[in-house]
């Protein structure tokens, strides 16, 4: 694994859901968004060492179904964990950022690592593993990621009702070509 300092295993992250309802609200919707939730998760073991196996790059729980192993390499750990997976593999990174640091190939292949051991190692649905990496030595990233000052709030606010007019209009056109 990298050099990089690795974080001992405390199990703080930020709640991405918690900060995109609260983004979600200063932008004007009325709503908090509803994430999909699934009380059972469906669970396939791999039949053949992974040395045996094809590995392909997606997920969907289709796959698990049709006995298709998968495991998720992502950041927002409360939205995946709500939703349900049956192999999941938490960075704790600011989001678009899951197989690590850009540029940083050592990173990214051992998260890909950790992943594929999870993939061949988990024993059953929603199993859990926190990479040790952090993205920096400060932590500031994550007060500042998808923080809604009162000033950016006002800026949402704005931008969500020019939104809200344009899809108006959009779909009044649409309704008038009819």
């Amino acid at each position: 694994m990298t050099d990089m300092k690795k974080r001992s295993a405390y199990r703080s992250f930020l709640s991405y859901i918690d900060l995109s309802r609260e983004y979600y609200a200063a932008y004007g919707y009325t709503q908090p968004y509803k994430w999909r939730s699934h009380a059972s998760v469906p669970f396939t073991k791999l039949d053949k060492p992974l040395s045996q196996c094809r590995v392909g790059l997606m997920t969907t729980t289709d796959l698990e179904e049709n006995n298709i192993p998968t495991v998720v390499i992502g950041s927002a750990r409360d939205i995946v964990e709500e939703c349900g997976v049956p192999r999941f593999l938490f960075t704790d990174f600011p989001l678009g950022n899951p197989c690590g640091k850009p540029w940083d190939k050592e990173m990214q292949r051992d998260i890909l690592e950790m992943a594929l051991d999870l993939l061949q190692g988990a024993w059953q649905p929603r199993t859990t593993v926190q990479a040790p990496f952090v993205w920096s030595e400060d932590a500031t990233w994550r007060t500042a990621f998808m923080h809604v000052s009162e000033k950016k709030r006002e800026e949402l606010k704005k931008a969500g009702e020019a939104r809200r007019t344009a899809q108006a209009e959009a779909r009044a056109k649409c309704k008038q070509k009819e």
